[in-house]
């Protein structure tokens, strides 16, 4: 899907990243584990249009989608908090980073060699 706009592809991939989530949820309550979801967005303006759609300029689309995560957001199913860019060890995996950079985001995550 082509987005207009970064708020559009972040709540895009965040609305993927809650269907998962959800998925990964109702699996953990059927064989009787505790959890407790928390998803992570590195974009203010994405999590700002969720938790007040009257923001969103987009197309049906998109506008779907927040409300989509908004639905499980109310629910308590999820919760949604943001994660600083410079803090984000998912960067290990979609940046191209320094090895400084690498080496901290790593042991900020406690992930070994």
């Amino acid at each position: 899907m082509v987005s207009l706009s970064t708020v559009n592809a972040e709540l895009l991939a965040l609305c993927y990243t809650v269907a998962e989530s959800v998925w990964v949820v109702n699996l953990l309550d059927e064989i009787g584990l505790p959890h407790k979801c928390m998803v992570l967005c590195d974009n203010e303006g994405a999590m700002k249009t969720v938790r007040n759609p009257a923001l969103l300029e987009g197309t049906k689309h998109i506008r779907k989608r927040a409300h989509f995560i908004q639905q499980y957001l109310n629910w308590k199913v999820i919760d949604l908090s943001y994660v600083n860019t410079k803090d984000n060890i998912a960067d290990i995996l979609t940046k191209a980073l320094s090895r400084p950079e690498f080496v901290r985001l790593r042991l900020k995550g406690n992930l070994r060699d």
